[in-house]
């Protein structure tokens, strides 16, 4: 009797202990390791975009790593029919950032878009766009452009924040959407995912 009850005590031993591994590994793979849907964001990043914008996402419509061989005869094609977007970078020195429109990227116009915004998910912070500033301009020529927020037009990738998108009250940081910013910055985009979302 005194080893069967040995036994079972080892085994409640071993089953807590694989339990308890069992739940370290459920949070780490939902909260640090990357995901199936993007090269970016971890999860957290993608219920957070969910959370601002009230709707979930769906699939990318466009993902590249690095510079080479951007541009927007590749992007419009692959984006230009579909509202609701997100835009995601990420910078050599580590900055994630984008924007969300609920407009489509077809045409040759600027477009206005009072659901719009530009985020920093360094900061976990949003910024509005301004009353009677246009959100997004559309150029086949392009990437996504949020006005001179950030502008990833031909091959000068750049931020001039806040330009039509607004700044805290107490801000203090001449550029808070690109943390190596002051003023305009170029940016040195590493990787760029456009996702849809519904």
């Amino acid at each position: 009797k005194k080893a069967l009850a040995e036994l079972s005590s080892n085994n409640n031993d071993k089953l807590a202990k694989l339990s308890s591994l069992k739940n370290k590994y459920n949070q780490l793979t939902n909260t640090h390791l990357q995901n199936d849907l993007s090269e970016i964001l971890s999860l957290d990043d993608i219920a957070l975009i969910e959370e601002w914008t009230g709707k979930k996402f769906m699939f990318p419509c466009f993902v590249s790593g690095g510079r080479l061989a951007l541009s927007g005869k590749q992007f419009h094609p692959l984006c230009d029919l579909y509202n609701n977007t997100v835009t995601v970078l990420r910078t050599k020195e580590g900055s994630i950032m984008g924007g969300y429109t609920t407009q489509t990227w077809d045409g040759e116009t600027e477009k206005f878009d009072d659901k719009a915004f530009v985020f920093n998910l360094n900061d976990k912070r949003k910024f509005h766009i301004k009353p009677g500033r246009p959100a997004i301009s559309c150029n086949y020529e392009n990437l996504p452009v949020f006005g001179y927020d950030l502008s990833l037009s031909r091959d000068i990738y750049f931020s001039k924040f806040p330009s039509n998108y607004m700044a805290g009250e107490n801000e203090t940081r001449t550029n808070p959407l690109y943390n190596e910013g002051e003023g305009k910055t170029m940016i040195d985009m590493v990787a760029l995912e456009v996702f849809v979302l519904n």
